[in-house]
């Protein structure tokens, strides 16, 4: 029994997916940001996840909020975007 707990413990980050932080939704494009570490490989100053949903396409990436007010993003498709932090919007709960 204390096996299994102690492996619960360790699995569960893992095991829960985190919920949004905040997100953009602009002519069809969604972009969801989360506060755990970005899991695909993109430039190391980008340290959170990131979703990019385009119609029936996702894109796993990474964005890290610069001081200058500018939120910097890179995708798995190669795609690299800027957005000022006014135009995400915070996530309530889902």
């Amino acid at each position: 029994m204390k096996l299994l707990l102690a492996v619960l413990l360790i699995l569960w980050p893992v095991m829960v997916q985190a919920a949004p932080i905040a997100m953009l939704n602009e002519a069809g494009i969604q972009i969801m940001l989360y506060d755990e570490p970005c899991g695909i490989k993109a430039p190391k100053n980008l340290i959170y996840r990131a979703t990019w949903i385009n119609g029936a396409e996702k894109f796993d990436g990474c964005f890290s909020v610069f001081l200058s007010g500018i939120i910097g993003l890179y995708f798995a498709d190669d795609t690299v975007a800027v957005a000022p932090v006014s135009m995400f919007k915070p996530v309530q709960g889902i």
